[in-house]
């Protein structure tokens, strides 16, 4: 369990948050918001609160400038993807579906293990752009509900178990069709988050094809943070302990957490009521 004082060592050293330079960063990304509204570069209910603005100057160590560029990339993917599929109600299919998951507890550095079982995942049913919505849906509850995720990040977690050729063959095809790009801008360009690594486990040797699809749109530090451990989950237990990894992991839990009540109350806060939030303003860390 990583301990506050850690996690603010950490914003301070990995992150560049310097706690007297804090506020006055946060009312410059805040003016240079409310100038891009009037440049028509972002649309006029986005967010301007303190803890909006924190989530996207940390992934950018607090340049304001790439912060900027961050958010409007982030609301061209939402527009992109369809500002009406941001709901629980939307993704609520995609979810029942059983694909994603929480590891039960956070890792040895304090991030968050993201989990998808993409054997679940039925290509018929569900495009590159419902997970995609899904995902993002998912991660924005889980940083409004746990601030200290913004510092400590996420890591992506793949089971592959049992996943056929045909599968790969259709996610490759849906790679291939553009949604790579997709894939990528989530990751890595247009949304506001540290993603720490990128593990697959139980993967047979043409999942190798998927990972080489995706490369070339991932930057070099992500990269170099894929990691495919096969069935040797030694690797993957450096960075979570078995307690909280499920069975197909190596790890010890048959259930892990249900997502219903955190995307509900997420969905309640935010999402539902689509209204201007130019003057709210709340506490962060």
């Amino acid at each position: 369990m990583v301990s506050y004082d850690e996690t603010l060592l950490k914003a301070r050293d990995e992150l560049n948050e310097i706690p007297e330079e804090k506020q006055d960063k946060i009312d410059l990304l805040r003016s240079a918001v409310l100038n891009a509204m009037d440049r028509h570069q972002l649309p006029r209910n986005a967010r301007v609160d303190d803890k909006m603005l924190i989530r996207l100057l940390r992934p950018k160590k607090y340049n304001v400038e790439k912060a900027l560029k961050l958010y409007i990339n982030y609301h061209r993917l939402r527009e992109r993807l369809g500002e009406d599929q941001f709901s629980y109600e939307s993704v609520k299919r995609a979810l029942d579906s059983g694909v994603f998951d929480l590891t039960e507890g956070r890792g040895t550095d304090g991030s968050q293990g993201f989990i998808m079982y993409l054997t679940r995942w039925d290509t018929h049913e569900f495009t590159m752009a419902d997970m995609v919505c899904a995902s993002i849906f998912i991660v924005e509850a889980l940083f409004d509900k746990y601030e200290d995720l913004e510092i400590h990040g996420i890591r992506l977690l793949a089971d592959f178990e049992d996943f056929t050729f045909i599968q790969q063959l259709k996610t490759q095809a849906m790679l291939l069709g553009g949604g790579r790009s997709l894939m990528a801008e989530f990751i890595e360009m247009a949304f506001p988050m540290r993603v720490k690594g990128l593990q697959a486990v139980n993967q047979a040797w043409y999942v190798s094809t998927i990972v080489m699809i995706l490369k070339p749109f991932l930057s070099h530090k992500l990269k170099n943070r894929i990691i495919l451990h096969g069935r040797n989950y030694d690797g993957l237990h450096e960075f979570f302990n078995p307690e909280v990894l499920p069975i197909s992991m190596g790890g010890t839990q048959c259930a892990l957490s249900t997502l219903t009540e955190l995307l509900r109350e997420y969905n309640d806060k935010y999402a539902a009521p689509r209204i201007a939030r130019r003057t709210y303003r709340t506490t962060a860390i």
